[in-house]
């Protein structure tokens, strides 16, 4: 398709609407046009954390991923409010975080100020999201930018709790557990060693969520060679994230068309009226694994994307659901 003869509109109405896999020729063009598209990519940027879709299918869904994609190629700083105020969400508003993790490191130092404020913002004393990544995002520019480890360990330091004069933790009104073992491990990463007794202290005393990291692996980080060795930072590329998503998609076409042919064939079951495949599939091989009837009552299974049952208000995925959460 011809992108290259859109006018500025334009372009932004076809990523709008280009569903989750936009063609990598208009991402090009995109970026191209920087300077004009800006001010329009801001808007639907800020308008999408509002979003509210009737139909689930309604390719706008992806609007905010598209359009922080492209803000974030730009490295445009007049996007990092709006980043905040996505990564100090709550609930629903922290599903997108998914695409975006611990890339706001191609900001580099820019957005310091911004990742130290979504840590230090209060959201209760349970692990939140965006804070847990705003960390992993700061140890990521403090080991690839030695200039800005000064005032990222500072800024991080701060929200720590202090040491007494014998040894014990001062641990403040509302135990931040979660949030502090974040911090701990970017601090790990980035070799801070004046934090060192504090947080072995905190270990010592349980206030680190062991389900994270434990104090072996804390200590192990001291024997790197450098912060860059600590952590796993692969520099942002857009069209390479953009080329993924097709293979992507080209890969789950093919693998559904292989599985229906091997149920043609008698080699799988054959998927009951009104059962999604892929939970079909999967409740399959657990009995042939287990040695158990497929006739055997199943323990309900909590969706993802389901409300949480411990009623923290967050997703599954996001609160029990996720890897090295403790069990409900």
């Amino acid at each position: 398709m011809d992108y290259e003869n859109r006018n500025d509109e334009a372009l932004l109405k076809a990523l709008e609407t280009a569903g989750r896999t936009p063609p990598l020729k208009l991402i090009r063009v995109c970026l191209d046009r920087q300077e004009s598209l800006t001010p329009g990519l801001l808007a639907m940027f800020a308008e999408s954390l509002n979003d509210d879709w009737e139909d689930d299918n309604d390719p706008r869904w992806y609007r905010l991923a598209h359009a922080g994609m492209l803000l974030l190629a730009y490295q445009e700083p007049a996007a990092l409010p709006i980043f905040e105020k996505m990564y100090t969400g709550s609930g629903d508003d922290l599903d997108m975080l998914e695409w975006f993790e611990t890339d706001l490191a191609h900001y580099g130092e820019t957005a310091v100020p911004t990742l130290l404020q979504i840590v230090s913002r209060d959201t209760g004393a349970e692990y939140h999201y965006g804070r847990g990544l705003a960390c992993d995002t700061l140890s990521n520019i403090g080991a690839i930018y030695p200039e800005t480890r000064t005032e990222i360990i500072a800024g991080l330091r701060a929200l720590l709790p202090k040491l007494r004069a014998d040894g014990s933790v001062d641990v403040p009104p509302g135990e931040f557990v979660h949030t502090w073992t974040s911090i701990a491990i970017a601090l790990g990463e980035l070799q801070d060693e004046e934090s060192r007794p504090l947080i072995e202290a905190m270990f010592d005393q349980d206030l680190m969520d062991d389900g994270f990291i434990g104090r072996e692996s804390y200590e192990a980080f001291f024997d790197s060679a450098s912060p860059r060795d600590n952590v796993h930072y692969q520099p942002f590329d857009i069209l390479k994230m953009y080329q993924g998503l097709h293979h992507q998609e080209k890969s789950k076409d093919v693998h559904t068309m292989r599985q229906g042919l091997l149920r043609d064939q008698g080699f799988l079951p054959p998927l009951p009226a009104g059962r999604p495949f892929n939970n079909r599939l999967n409740d399959w091989a657990n009995d042939k694994l287990l040695g158990r009837s497929p006739d055997a009552p199943k323990t309900p299974k909590i969706g993802r994307n389901e409300p949480c049952p411990c009623g923290s208000g967050l997703k599954y995925k996001k609160c029990h659901g996720k890897p090295g959460a403790p069990p409900l």
